[in-house]
């Protein structure tokens, strides 16, 4: 059964499940950043290694100019240029390593997966996103 092992041994599995599924698309914000502070901070999770269906919407919005002019390429500004509203980014810099995180901290890291999902929702009609997802070894 999918619940035998450790929390960890159940945790490794399901992530690698969802990681490898080509099906799955994967989405992020300056993506290799992230894709290195999971390899560091989980290095036994081998499936960081090799990441698959995963689009990148830093390089989506710097290749079809979705950042208003005179603004920096972050997901804040693309979120403000494509709906008017601009996604507050106050925990970013808060303490991640802390046990358990704060309410703030879970609301924002969901609000910030929820963008990126909106936007390609929003991108989908004028974006082939299918021609755009990548793959690394």
């Amino acid at each position: 059964g999918g619940l035998e092992g450790s929390p960890e041994e159940r945790a490794k599995k399901l992530v690698t499940t969802l990681w490898t599924d080509e099906s799955i698309v994967k989405a992020g914000f300056d993506f290799a950043n992230d894709v290195r502070k999971l390899t560091r901070s989980h290095p036994s999770f081998e499936c960081f290694r090799t990441l698959t269906s995963f689009v990148d919407i830093q390089d989506l919005a710097r290749r079809f100019g979705w950042v208003k002019a005179g603004l920096s390429l972050s997901l804040s500004n693309v979120t403000l240029s494509v709906f008017g509203k601009k996604l507050d980014k106050r925990q970013q810099m808060s303490d991640w390593e802390l046990r358990p995180l704060t309410h703030e901290q879970v609301t924002y890291a969901a609000l910030d997966a929820q963008v990126l999902v909106t936007i390609l929702q929003d991108k989908r009609g004028s974006v082939d996103l299918q021609s755009l997802l990548r793959s690394v070894d």
